[in-house]
């Protein structure tokens, strides 16, 4: 048989098989088809994103949700109700509705596991996401333990639930500190953290990964405070920047590192606002007596730095005096809140110290004066305020519920720094106040 007949009888194009390698590579040198190419891949990826779940809840009415939360606290407590797929749904997704009462938690759990739908691994799964380190242990622990039944048993082709089902041990107590690991490990970005379950990587404002953020930052031998205050953006919750923090400070302290210790403020200030103040260490929702030490122990910390620094000031631009700045230095540790008063004078030679000129905004207390250069330093310690005053070297010490002191944390200003002398206070203790000046074991005994 001829050959070209072969062609001819298969309907083939003879000049295009034996040009099939010179138009293969005239394909991929031309210039469109790499556009079309590269178009198509987008395309794919945009619609693989839209595939892979944001963790979002979907839109239900208020009525129906109100409604059918009664209607599982009504079964709960003995009545027969008639369920409908949608309303389970429901329910799965609003379980948090449900946190403050055990009974109709527990049966709504029932409910769901034993109309079992795979539908529900996504509003269950929105609760975990939400209310971790919210909501109780052991309500978290009931709807986790659930999800990782079904998804343990799961056979279907759900992208997501696939990826959850091979992690499901990122469900239980310690899951996120497993995740930071992971991410730490496999080099993974903090921010991808959410892909890692399935989710989008816009999830990771979710409380889930507060404690996947904490530790990831903590197992950093340096931090980069650029990186952190990004993630702060993309996740605010209280919780994670507090205790990120707090561990820091007591990082910074334990160095004994000046510089580290100024990296951290600077980055605290940015995040928290002024964290020479006792709200801003104030506990979060859901924080336990080991969080709650965490942040009270940060906050002495920051007042000791920051007094450390105010006293060292004052001194300097106040008071030439030595033996008084060094006695007051021994103590930091036992200020619990400062102020300084004085004149606008005074208060801009203090601004010139850098790292003083951001405390005051919080503990200066400015007097009617402009040019004065009589300035007060008043320091809390336990039940009493010792104010020591810059132009004759007096100390007065009182007890914190003294008129003259006692609202002195609340003020911005003052007509004079005069008046912080209770001259009630008779010449004996004016005797008794100024051998603490010349003695120093009398001034320590004092302050213990």
């Amino acid at each position: 048989i001829n050959v070209s007949n072969i062609y001819g009888l298969l309907n083939l194009n003879r000049d295009i098989l034996e040009n099939f390698a010179l138009q293969g590579r005239l394909i991929e040198n031309n210039v469109e088809t790499d556009r079309i190419l590269r178009n198509a891949t987008r395309k794919l990826k945009a619609i693989g994103d839209r595939m892979q779940d944001d963790g979002k809840r979907p839109e239900f009415n208020q009525q129906s949700i109100e409604e059918v939360i009664e209607k599982v606290k009504r079964e709960a407590n003995g009545a027969n109700e008639e369920w409908a797929l949608k309303e389970l749904r429901l329910v799965s997704y609003y379980m948090v509705r449900l946190r403050n009462e055990q009974k109709a938690f527990d049966h709504a759990l029932w409910l769901l596991e034993n109309n079992w739908k795979d539908m529900f691994v996504n509003g269950l799964m929105f609760f975990l996401m939400n209310s971790w380190n919210i909501c109780a242990d052991n309500l978290l622990i009931g709807v986790s333990e659930l999800v990782k039944r079904r998804l343990i048993n799961y056979s279907g082709s759900i992208k997501r639930y696939l990826i959850l089902k091979r992690q499901t041990d990122l469900l239980e107590k310690a899951g996120p500190v497993r995740l930071a690991t992971i991410l730490s490990v496999k080099n993974i970005s903090l921010e991808d953290a959410p892909t890692v379950l399935g989710y989008k990587a816009s999830s990771l404002s979710f409380p889930y990964f507060s404690d996947v953020i904490i530790n990831y930052f903590k197992r950093k031998q340096e931090i980069d405070y650029d990186e952190m205050e990004e993630i702060f953006k993309k996740h605010s919750l209280d919780r994670t920047k507090k205790l990120i923090y707090a561990y820091l400070v007591e990082k910074a302290e334990d160095s004994g590192d000046g510089n580290f210790q100024g990296a951290v403020v600077r980055s605290a200030r940015r995040i928290l606002g002024d964290i020479n103040v006792s709200t801003t260490w104030s506990p979060f929702i859901g924080a336990t007596p080991e969080d709650i030490w965490q942040l009270n122990k940060a906050k002495d910390l920051i007042v000791a730095w920051g007094a450390r620094k105010t006293v060292d000031a004052f001194f300097d631009v106040c008071v030439q005096d030595p033996r008084r700045r060094k006695c007051w230095l021994e103590f930091v540790g036992n200020i619990m809140d400062y102020r300084i008063v004085g004149s606008t004078s005074v208060r801009t030679k203090l601004q010139s110290n850098t790292e003083v000129a951001p405390l005051l905004k919080s503990c200066y207390i400015e007097t009617n004066s402009r040019v004065s250069t009589t300035a007060a330093l008043v320091l809390f310690i336990k039940d009493k305020v010792f104010v020591e005053f810059s132009d004759v070297g007096s100390l007065y010490i009182y007890n914190s519920s003294n008129r003259v002191i006692r609202d002195i944390k609340r003020k911005r200003n003052l007509d004079s720094t005069a008046d912080l002398k209770d001259t009630s206070i008779g010449m004996a203790i004016d005797q008794y106040l100024s051998l603490i000046h010349i003695s120093e074991p009398t001034r320590q005994e004092a302050i213990s």
